[in-house]
C-alpha cells in the first residue's frame, strides 16, 4: 500500500487552522486524568491519519471544525481551568502540537513566564523533518515533549499510520481526487467485507463530497443516498444527518427545489433530534436558498437570519459567512440596498478571515455596487 508525505499534509494543514499567530480550537481547555492530571486545550488539525485515531472532527473535517485564538486567549482559558482543578501541568492534544509554530512559540513564551509546565504533544514528524525546529525549543525550561512514536520499525510505522479510509481522506484534501476514489472504494470494499457499515457510510459520504467538489452531481446523490440507505440500517442518526444534508445541496445544485426542500427539512428533524447547532444551522441556509430560488424573499430572510443566530451559538465562522452572504443576496433582490450592505460587509470580514480569496472578492463587488446604489437614495432622503 502507498503511503502520504506528512510533511506536504502539514502544509496543507496549516493553510487550513494557522492565521498569523493563531490557531484553531476545537475546545479551550477540560480537566484530563493524564500524567496524574492535566488541563488541557483540545487543537485542529494532524499530519497523520493513524488507523487508530480518536480524534475525529478536529483531526478528519478541519476545515469545520474549531475557532481561531491567540495564544493569550489559549494561555488564559487554561491558566483558569488548571487554577480551578489544581493542575500543574497543561497541554493541549487531540491533533498535532507542533503545527503553527508562531502560535506555539508566543504560547510557550507565556507558559515560561507562569508556574505550570506545558506538555507539547508530537507525533514528531515536524521535528524530525527540521532539526532547527527541536532547538529552537531546547531552551525552553517549562516544557515537556512527548513524541508518541508509531511503530517499532518502517513496516508497522507504515501498518499504523494508514489505512484506505484514511490515505483517501489524505488525497482528498491534496485534490489528488482521481487517487482519492481509488482508495474510497478499496476502503468500501473491505468494510463490507468485515461488516463494519458505519466506515462504509462514513466512506460513501467522502465519496460524495469528493464527486460534489467535482460537480458530478448525479454521482454526489447516489453516493449520499446509499450512505442515507446505510446510515437508516445502523440508526446512526450523525451520518443520517449529514446524509440528508448533502441531497438537499445536491438536488438544490440541480435546481430541483421540491426534492432539495423536502430533503432539507429532513435533514433539519434529524439535526434536532441529534441536537446539533452546526447542522441545524446548515439546514437553515439551505432552506433558506431554496426560497430565495423560489422567489420567496421575504421567506428566505426569515431563514438566513435563523442561520446567523444558530451559527454565531455554535461558533461556526463559514456557515456565519455564508448565512450573511445568502441573506445579503434576498435584500439585493428587493433592492434593499442599505439592508444588504451590513451583512456583505460581514462576510466580506469573515470570508478573509478563513483566507477564502475567492468569495471575498465576490462580495467585495457586491459591495461595492450596493454602496453605488444606496449613495443616491440616501442623498435624496
Amino acid at each position: 500500500m502507498k503511503g502520504y508525505d506528512p510533511i506536504k499534509l502539514t502544509e496543507k494543514m496549516e493553510s487550513i487552522v494557522v492565521d498569523g499567530n493563531k490557531r484553531k480550537y476545537a475546545k479551550l481547555s477540560r480537566p484530563l486524568r493524564f500524567y496524574g492530571g492535566t488541563t488541557s486545550a483540545v487543537e485542529v488539525g494532524c499530519n497523520l491519519r493513524c488507523k487508530f485515531c480518536f480524534s475525529d472532527k478536529p483531526v478528519f473535517r478541519p476545515q469545520s471544525t474549531g475557532k481561531f485564538y491567540t495564544p493569550e486567549e489559549v494561555f488564559k482559558a487554561l491558566d483558569k481551568s488548571a487554577k480551578r482543578y489544581g493542575h500543574k501541568l497543561i497541554s493541549a492534544s487531540a491533533s498535532e502540537g507542533t503545527l503553527g509554530r508562531q502560535h506555539l512559540f508566543e504560547l510557550l513564551d507565556l507558559v515560561e513566564l507562569s508556574e505550570y509546565v506545558y506538555i507539547l504533544e508530537t507525533n514528531g514528524m515536524t521535528l524530525g523533518n527540521d532539526k532547527a525546529f527541536a532547538e529552537q525549543l531546547a531552551p525552553y525550561k517549562n516544557l515537556h515533549v512527548r513524541v508518541s512514536i508509531k511503530g517499532t520499525s518502517q513496516e508497522e510505522y507504515h501498518e499504523l499510520t494508514t489505512s484506505y479510509t484514511n490515505i483517501g481522506l489524505v488525497y482528498s484534501i491534496m485534490q489528488d481526487i482521481e487517487k482519492a476514489f481509488d482508495f474510497y472504494g478499496k476502503a468500501i470494499e473491505m468494510a463490507k467485507r468485515i461488516g463494519a457499515y458505519r466506515q462504509v457510510s462514513f466512506v460513501q459520504r467522502k465519496m460524495a463530497t469528493a464527486y460534489w467538489k467535482q460537480q458530478d452531481f448525479d454521482k454526489a446523490i447516489q453516493y449520499y443516498q446509499e450512505a442515507q440507505t446505510t446510515c437508516e440500517r445502523i440508526g446512526d442518526k450523525e451520518g443520517l444527518n449529514e446524509a440528508l444534508q448533502g441531497l438537499a445541496e445536491a438536488y438544490l445544485a440541480r435546481d430541483d427545489l421540491a426534492l432539495a426542500e423536502s430533503y432539507a427539512e429532513k435533514a433539519t428533524e434529524t439535526a434536532m433530534e441529534i441536537n446539533t447547532l452546526q447542522a441545524i444551522s446548515a439546514s437553515q441556509i439551505t432552506l433558506g436558498r431554496v426560497q430565495h430560488n423560489r422567489g420567496d424573499l421575504q421567506a428566505s430572510i426569515e431563514l438566513f437570519e435563523k442561520a446567523i443566530n444558530t451559527a454565531e451559538q455554535a461558533g461556526v465562522i463559514q456557515q456565519v459567512a455564508e448565512a450573511n452572504f445568502y441573506i445579503s443576496e434576498s435584500w439585493l433582490a428587493l433592492q434593499e440596498w442599505g439592508k444588504a450592505e451590513p451583512h456583505l460587509l460581514a462576510a466580506a470580514k469573515l470570508y478573509t478571515k478563513l483566507k477564502n480569496t475567492s468569495k471575498a472578492k465576490t462580495v467585495q463587488h457586491l459591495l461595492a455596487k450596493c454602496k453605488n446604489r444606496s449613495k443616491p437614495e440616501l442623498s435624496g432622503g
